[in-house]
């Protein structure tokens, strides 16, 4: 008797001591948080919304379709764009000749081969065929702009 209690003494203590079982089957369960797509990904075609500013002394105005599509304020050195929805600070101007240069954070404004007018008053007006819009490496051109830049000086 002493031996038989001792084997299932023995038989029990292997069976509570099993090794790790194997996982055959991969875990399904989806992560609670949603996965949130950049609307300005790679996918998504730039587009500028039309602004509700108006040309005014001291602001250089770009418009389409009598639609302001993006302007910079040269008395306070700042301007806006709206791409896709969203407002980016424009805060460098440049213009040379019949070029204009205006940059923000992560965007990049190019309107060259401007075709100017007379002065008119206190403001210079002008057309270009295309301006370059880039955002995060993105692009779009911007077609049939006019602009009309009146310095506060």
């Amino acid at each position: 008797m002493k031996y038989l209690s001792s084997f299932f003494l023995l038989l029990l203590c292997l069976n509570s001591c099993k090794k790790e079982e194997k996982i055959t089957q991969n875990s399904t369960a989806k992560d609670s948080l949603n996965i949130v797509k950049d609307p300005l990904s790679a996918n998504v075609p730039l587009t500028v919304v039309p602004l509700n500013i108006f040309a005014d002394k001291g602001k250089t105005v770009f418009s389409q379709d009598k639609r302001t599509m993006f302007f910079f304020d040269t008395q306070s050195n700042t301007g806006e764009i709206n791409i896709n929805g969203k407002t980016y600070a424009l805060d460098l101007l440049n213009f040379t000749d019949n070029e204009y240069h205006i940059s923000g954070k992560d965007v990049k404004i190019t309107a060259t081969e401007g075709d100017f007018k007379e002065k008119t008053g206190d403001c210079l007006y002008g057309k270009f065929a295309g301006v370059k819009v880039e955002l995060n490496h993105q692009e779009v051109i911007l077609k049939d702009i006019s602009v009309q830049d009146c310095p506060a000086y």
